[in-house]
């Protein structure tokens, strides 16, 4: 019931614009409740200079703008955290023709070594950058409630390459190898994030004060995301490092961090893999109006602060550690 009319059909504006219309009025003709959705093409800052604006403006001659609902967009970008300024302006755009328009992020992902084709290439990613990144694609798109996906499940053969998108590892033969860090990344996102987790804010506090730096040579300003939710009534806090791409370090800096509400038993988690940590008692300073955790680790990769309570899990969670930011 859902058709995605193309795909990346970049820099043809006038010709997809006839396409969308011509193949969304046959799909209804047979489908009177089918979703159309039109695809990822060209943009730019300005959407009214995009062949965005193009596809819906032929809509609109044709008295045609319920022949379509989404509108998708592929955000490969370095850093994840910077495509957001330009994905609100398109739903701004699209809603400005029909409040019914929303977006959808309908193809991303990042690279699990250094490519020298198609996104992303020319970087020199890690398993471990890969999961960072596609953690923060998708708890992104979450927060601003933004419907997403992860490309690909498994690596790609082209004809002149193995692309590693995969959360899966394959080889030339196409054969299962492993699963990558990111395959349990999105396993505790997908397992956290059903229909009870709601966005309820997300903020960027600018030049976020380091308690202790893993690289005691680094000095540069970090930028800290902070993003909300609440699942069954409780609240859930991801964190991370958003100023710059995720880079292939496993060590954490240490912060504090003030929390608005007192939190039962605080876990810290990490999201990669799923591991829970206890906040111990002599790390949290309680306040009137919440509570500062002291000395937390945090990194270019979302970690998640909750009550105990709140946070599905398997095994007991075993009290955090100073020793080697676990």
């Amino acid at each position: 019931d859902e058709w995605e009319i193309w795909n990346e059909p970049f820099d043809q504006g006038e010709e997809y614009a006839d396409m969308v219309y011509e193949t969304a009025k046959a799909v209804r003709e047979v489908q009177p409740k089918a979703t159309c959705l039109v695809t990822a093409i060209s943009f730019s800052d300005d959407p009214k200079k995009s062949d965005y604006h193009k596809v819906v403006e032929k809509l609109k001659r044709e008295n045609a703008l319920d022949l379509v609902k989404y509108w998708v967009y592929h955000p490969y970008a370095a850093n994840p955290d910077t495509s957001y300024a330009f994905a609100e302006r398109l739903r701004k755009f699209v809603k400005g023709y029909n409040p019914d328009y929303d977006i959808v992020q309908g193809e991303v992902g990042c690279p699990a070594q250094l490519e020298f084709a198609h996104a992303l290439n020319g970087i020199e990613w890690t398993e471990h950058s890969q999961a960072k990144w596609d953690l923060r694609r998708a708890i992104g798109d979450a927060a601003r409630d933004v419907p997403s996906s992860v490309f690909t499940m498994i690596d790609l053969q082209y004809t002149f390459m193995l692309q590693s998108f995969g959360l899966v590892r394959s080889n030339a033969l196409k054969e299962f190898v492993y699963r990558r860090p990111s395959w349990y990344a999105m396993r505790n996102v997908y397992a956290l994030f059903d229909d009870e987790t709601l966005p309820q804010k997300h903020l960027v506090l600018k030049g976020f004060p380091i308690r202790t730096r893993a690289d005691p040579r680094e000095t540069k300003p970090r930028d800290l995301a902070c993003t909300l939710f609440t699942r069954y009534g409780q609240p859930l806090r991801f964190y991370w490092f958003c100023e710059a791409r995720p880079d292939n370090r496993l060590e954490f800096d240490r912060v504090d961090l003030e929390i608005p509400e007192a939190l039962s038993r605080p876990v810290w988690v990490d999201m990669i893999t799923g591991r829970i940590f206890e906040i111990p008692g002599d790390r949290i300073e309680w306040r009137k109006d919440g509570m500062t955790l002291k000395d937390v680790p945090m990194w270019d990769s979302p970690v998640l602060i909750a009550s105990r309570t709140a946070v599905p899990f398997v095994r007991e969670s075993v009290v955090l550690q100073k020793e080697g930011g676990e």
